[in-house]
């Protein structure tokens, strides 16, 4: 709450042309803002708890759908929204947000020559960043949810889940595809039990050997490591790679300019398109950037605070397999998104803030709603 709050603090400087970027922003923020705060006022059972798993499997269902549409190539044109059909066409061609939500289409053919695959989707999102950063909190998640179930249902969650996981391959994002590498060791080594107290010593001297043989192997195999990462990151896409680095560079450049409450909103750089403005393309310098350096603390507090709950979740012994199968599930999701945000922003759309929100309600909720009952 008091980052939604902090906010409005750049409303005082604020560039009246970037007014309905700034109003949108706050718009998204504060119904997110009041929808989590009846969320843990209102979810107080089991039952309500469930209500929230079930919200979230609708929505993955309903994301991995969109990318199975066009994957199979049932349909791959675009469509105008019912929003899109009352706005000015005008407005629609001069601003890449009102395009985004006025026009849609599940995906996009890739340029010739540049990408690794022949399409990339975006689904029910607005952009393919989004739904990638939307698969990783998803995926972990719906996998939960096939493992606790049976029958009919375990079937429709395992395919759901088959769906985003193609999904994320599909979107073509490289730093998604870190991002859920590092999470299936990070699920598999909290599986294992290997991070457990009693185990963590030895898991430290094995972590250290590793990283002492991996800085082994990048000294002697600097040049292939290279020349895999450069093919990797930026010859695949260069176009990409040169904007996403100007980006930086100017982002950086105006920090100091408002370094306490931020800009309050993306500013456009000369010459580039509104989508790669001055403060996207990262959650923490984006946050920096746009709502400064207390609005930077305010959201890492909100982070830790998250993470908190889920290793206490984890270090809490369960009778219960599904809770605690849960927290494991929990830490999984944050640590994937977590590093898929170091490279861009995501509370642009409404939809994945709406998922990631539902999910922090259900952390946050989980622990009373989920305890036993008291014996009468």
């Amino acid at each position: 709450m008091a980052l939604a709050i902090w906010w409005f603090a750049p409303l005082l400087w604020l560039d009246r042309n970037y007014l309905d970027i700034f109003l949108k922003d706050i718009a998204t923020i504060w119904s997110q803002a009041i929808f989590l705060i009846l969320v843990i006022n209102c979810v107080k059972t089991r039952a309500d708890w469930q209500n929230l798993v079930i919200a979230l499997i609708i929505m993955a269902a309903y994301m991995a759908m969109a990318g199975a549409i066009y994957l199979s190539g049932i349909w791959r044109g675009s469509f105008t929204s019912a929003f899109g059909l009352i706005l000015p066409s005008s407005l629609v061609e001069s601003s890449v947000f009102f395009k985004s939500i006025a026009i849609r289409s599940f995906g996009d053919l890739s340029i010739e020559q540049e990408g690794l695959l022949p399409f990339r989707i975006r689904g029910f999102s607005l952009t393919f960043s989004s739904l990638s950063m939307l698969c990783l909190i998803l995926i972990p998640f719906s996998y939960w949810q096939a493992k606790v179930s049976s029958g009919l249902y375990r079937s429709l969650l395992t395919a759901i889940t088959i769906g985003l996981l193609l999904c994320l391959i599909f979107t073509e994002s490289r730093i998604a595809y870190v991002a859920l590498a590092v999470a299936i060791l990070f699920y598999w080594a909290l599986h294992a039990g290997i991070l457990r107290k009693r185990y963590l010593l030895l898991t430290i001297g094995l972590a250290l050997a590793i990283t002492g043989i991996i800085l082994l192997l990048v000294y002697l195999l600097q040049k292939p490591i290279y020349n895999a990462f450069e093919g990797f990151f930026i010859d695949l896409r260069p176009a990409s790679f040169i904007e996403r680095l100007n980006i930086y560079v100017v982002t950086l450049r105006l920090l100091p300019v408002h370094p306490i409450a931020g800009w309050g909103v993306p500013v456009r750089i000369t010459g580039t398109s509104n989508a790669y403005s001055a403060g996207t393309h990262s959650s923490l310098l984006g946050m920096f950037f746009q709502h400064g350096i207390v609005g930077m603390i305010l959201y890492i507090m909100l982070w830790l605070s998250l993470w908190k709950q889920a290793i206490r979740g984890m270090r809490e012994k369960h009778n219960d397999r599904f809770l605690a199968s849960f927290w494991i599930v929990v830490a999984t999701s944050f640590l994937a998104f977590n590093i898929r945000e170091l490279a861009d922003s995501w509370w642009w759309d409404q939809s994945l803030m709406f998922i990631v929100w539902i999910f922090w309600g259900m952390v946050i909720t989980a622990k009373e709603s989920l305890a036993p009952p008291m014996a009468s």
